[in-house]
């Protein structure tokens, strides 16, 4: 085996650190060398340029695939792919994940150079290395005065290197020109911005700013830039219109006002910190849009944004992706999403001062989230909380606990709401477990229990209609009030709420009647205080649990699985000793007995009587004359319009197995 010397892999258009090269081939590796037309590329989907200064080839001989092929470089600071050909190549595709330009230099020299390096290529016990050598020729100037930084004389895409503590300020005049700052140096510029460009293309920008004059980094109308391994203490950093940016390894700390903004399509924005953010009037971390490219959506990974003096991170438009973020221990809001088509993965927000997280944007999606002990403050003091327009959204994974409000509120919304709550837990809130106000939402897996401390929350408030609920546990809610599930469905136009699947809601301390407190609060069975035309639920319902289903509409709630009651410790207790509902005595005992249920069995019921078009009439099924209980009575007489004749019985449902 034998290798030849490293060479650019694309020599013409980019032989320079910095140059970039448009994205027009089959893959990364078979572009056509033609240099990127940054104005055109910028309103491009993300890709549509390649830095070709990271992108170096070694051809291999002697071999015919890449079969077993590896390679490194003598610095360790890039990574390899082998690329099959005939040649078969060794091509670099870009710096290690904390590799920078500044690893590549030799800043303590007096004049900096790039370190020579090698590249050895292995297959199993057989191996061949590369003469080092110096990969690229750019001119590399250490500036002695602050200002305006341009190509030396007859060079392009200059690198400025800063190898000593400076309190200038730089502005980057030229594209693909790059400025970076030895370990252990700094920028203490004492002009506003500190780092700017003015370039209309893209710079690279590594290294240390440090000052209170202002905006520390500022680039602006910038695309295709790169910020890698800055540090930037007492001020802020903001990209403002840099499409199809890279940020990679950003600190900013102790500022005021020590935030970051991102402004821009189809970024890729990495390892984010923002730390001890000091003005109460901006975000941690902004991010916005411009909707000027083809509807890429930028990426953000692993932010953090934490003990800043708003909210941590503050997504304005999307579309973007966001993962792995943590949002915690900040004033106001942990993470606030008003733009539309975010996803969200992987999010904590924990201890804030008022909202864990708050989503009132349409075509979210969020993915595993925790909320925890937020609402310190008491202003809005939810776990999660949505509003506005939030139409169409998903939520899976949801961990809502111990804040100081309600677990999961969604009661402020403006419109329909269609979205899809999924396998969350709300538990140990002080206010309300779980609250929607929305119509036409889908709930699946959801267990609410241990919250509510005042004289107003419930485990799970759901207040509209045309739901499809499936597999619902709320448990232990509302210490003083004690009613775990408050259904309100004062919409007669809309169709009806389906349960599937399990609904369990169970007494945590089944004490005194539920009439002994006045209505609408702490009811025991089902409530038919609110409505209209009665709700009439097959075998009694809800027997002896905490739930309270108030109708001012048509008498619309479908069961279609089992429901689950809390027992029959007390067996007067439920609807039937619950005078207040306006049902005569007798349709309450034919409505619920309590020799139907029993002590904590599941029970199978089906359609109990919507009096609008229903999804499906339920089977009949045969049984024993002699078994069949009365308490089909009023579901027969709502179905058929007529009271059964005499001796006749209705038909019992068979217990779920």
């Amino acid at each position: 085996m034998t290798v030849g010397p490293v060479q650019p892999l694309y020599p013409v258009n980019g032989g320079l650190w910095n140059d970039w090269v448009a994205n027009d081939g089959a893959d990364a590796h078979s572009a056509s060398d033609t240099a990127c037309a940054y104005a055109a590329a910028q309103v491009a989907p993300r890709g549509a340029c390649l830095h070709a200064g990271e992108l170096r080839a070694v051809a291999v001989g002697g071999v015919t695939d890449c079969a077993g092929l590896t390679a490194t470089d003598q610095l360790d600071r890039f990574d390899w792919v082998c690329v099959p050909g005939t040649p078969v190549r060794m091509v670099s595709f870009g710096l290690k994940g904390t590799a920078g330009l500044s690893a590549l230099l030799d800043l303590n020299a007096a004049q900096p150079a790039f370190h020579t390096n090698a590249v050895t290529v292995r297959r199993g016990t057989e191996s061949a290395t590369t003469a080092a050598s110096t990969w690229w020729a750019n001119a590399i100037v250490v500036p002695t005065a602050g200002g305006t930084l341009t190509n030396a004389t007859g060079a392009t895409n200059t690198i400025f290197a800063v190898t000593s503590q400076v309190t200038h300020s730089y502005e980057l005049a030229a594209a693909e020109t790059s400025l970076v700052v030895k370990q252990g140096a700094a920028i203490r510029g004492q002009s506003s911005p500190v780092v700017s460009t003015s370039a209309n293309g893209p710079v690279w920008v590594e290294g240390f700013i440090e000052t209170t004059a202002g905006n520390g980094l500022y680039l602006v109308d910038a695309p295709f830039s790169t910020v890698r391994n800055l540090e930037v203490n007492g001020t802020n950093a903001a990209l403002e219109r840099c499409h199809h940016a890279t940020v990679r390894n950003l600190r900013v700390h102790d500022g005021n006002p020590g935030n970051v903004d991102f402004t821009g399509d189809a970024m890729l924005v990495e390892d984010v910190i923002v730390e001890r953010q000091g003005a109460t009037n901006v975000s941690g971390i902004n991010i916005d849009t411009t909707r000027t490219t083809s509807a890429q959506p930028s990426v953000y990974r692993r932010l953090r944004a934490t003990a800043g003096q708003q909210n941590g991170v503050f997504v304005h438009a999307g579309p973007v992706w966001l993962r792995d973020v943590v949002a915690s221990d900040n004033r106001s809001v942990g993470l606030q999403v008003n733009g539309d088509q975010v996803r969200l993965q992987n999010v904590v927000a924990n201890h804030n001062g008022s909202r864990g997280l708050q989503i009132e944007g349409s075509y979210v999606a969020v993915v595993n989230a925790n909320a925890i002990g937020n609402g310190h403050t008491n202003i809005g003091p939810n776990g999660v909380s949505v509003g506005g327009a939030a139409d169409d959204n998903l939520y899976v994974g949801i961990l809502s606990a111990s804040n100081h409000g309600h677990g999961i509120s969604a009661m402020g919304y403006t419109t329909r709401g269609s979205s899809i709550w999924a396998a969350s837990t709300v538990v140990d809130n002080q206010g309300d477990g779980f609250g929607i106000a929305a119509a036409s939402h889908t709930i699946s897996n959801i267990v609410s229990a241990n919250n509510g401390v005042g004289n107003s929350n419930v485990g799970a408030r759901m207040s509209a209609s045309g739901w499809l609920i499936h597999n619902l546990a709320v448990a232990n809610n509302s210490l003083s009030l004690q009613v775990d599930l408050n259904m309100d469905n004062p919409n007669s136009g809309i169709r009806p709420t389906l349960f599937t699947g399990n609904l369990q809601v169970t007494v945590a301390s089944p004490t005194g009647s539920c009439s002994r407190v006045p209505p609408p609060y702490s009811l025991r069975g089902i409530d038919n205080l609110c409505a209209n035309n009665g709700t009439t639920l097959p075998d009694g319902g809800l027997q002896l649990s905490h739930a309270v289903l108030s109708q001012t509409g048509l008498p619309w709630w479908t069961f279609a699985g089992p429901l689950a009651t809390a027992g029959s410790a007390f067996p007067n207790q439920g609807d039937l000793a619950n005078p207040s509902d306006g049902l005569a005595p007798t349709t309450e005992a034919a409505t619920a007995p309590r020799s139907a249920l029993g002590s904590s069995r599941w029970w199978r019921y089906r359609s109990p009587c919507p009096t609008a078009a229903p999804s499906r009439r339920p089977r009949r099924r045969p049984c024993s004359s002699s078994t069949r209980p009365r308490s089909m009575a009023a579901v027969r007489r709502c179905r058929t319009g007529r009271a059964p004749t005499s001796g006749a019985r209705p038909r019992r449902h068979r217990k779920a197995r």
